[in-house]
């Protein structure tokens, strides 16, 4: 029932690297993905930002590390199954084929070990939290014309807030969050704490350049 989610690899790169999608229009697209394919298939989608037959993802991003990490981040918390072609994971460049077919790079001192770390990070984190990989999908923010995108991941146990933001200057994204408290899924710090008699219904956060936040709901 797998199939190869070029859809996926166009929506993610037309927001993350051209920027020829605004929010609106990014999130549109993740929503017919999730709206085309049944539930059973679209969890085992391979979900793949390059392959043996285009230039690879960092050579696409122009080097931008920033951007790539954006990119897969997305790859991660979306439903169907990341896809990493070899040597992405430690910053392999390369053109179109068959530049992009460059020999694996095996001595650690040639790898970049900081891009090796985030994705062994989003690995982990999709293990730790099931509703990554099959729960719910909802749009929370996506304006016309904006770079910050907002989505949901949910099942019955659990609730994560996935914020985007595709521009190269820093953007806040300002919710209410449910009087609840709000952890960087990645750190499990305290990123917003609405259970305090004192907090503001609405609170904002901060995103760096082409940066992101996954959020999970504490108990």
């Amino acid at each position: 029932d797998a199939v190869m989610n070029y859809p996926f690899t166009t929506a993610v790169l037309d927001f993350v690297v051209h920027r020829s999608l605004d929010a609106e229009g990014f999130a549109r697209q993740l929503s017919r993905l999730v709206a085309a394919l049944p539930t059973r298939v679209h969890h085992h989608a391979f979900n793949l930002l390059d392959s043996h037959d285009t230039p690879r993802l960092l050579t696409l991003c122009g080097g931008n590390k920033a951007k790539m990490k954006l990119a897969s981040a997305v790859q991660f918390a979306f439903a169907g199954a990341p896809c990493i072609y070899y040597g992405d994971e430690i910053g392999m460049e390369g053109g179109n084929d068959p530049d992009c077919r460059r020999c694996m790079e095996w001595d650690p001192a040639r790898q970049d070990r900081e891009l090796f770390a985030h994705y062994r990070s989003l690995i982990a984190l999709r293990k730790r939290h099931p509703a990554l990989r099959t729960g719910e999908f909802r749009v929370r923010h996506a304006e016309p014309g904006g770079s910050v995108v907002a989505f949901e991941r949910f099942d019955e146990r659990e609730r994560l807030i996935v914020i985007l933001n595709n521009d190269g200057e820093p953007k806040t994204f300002t919710t209410d969050w449910g009087g609840r408290r709000w952890l960087d899924a990645l750190s499990g710090e305290t990123v917003v704490d609405g259970r305090t008699p004192a907090a503001a219904p609405e609170s904002s956060v901060e995103l760096p350049p082409y940066g992101f936040l996954i959020l999970a709901e504490g108990k």
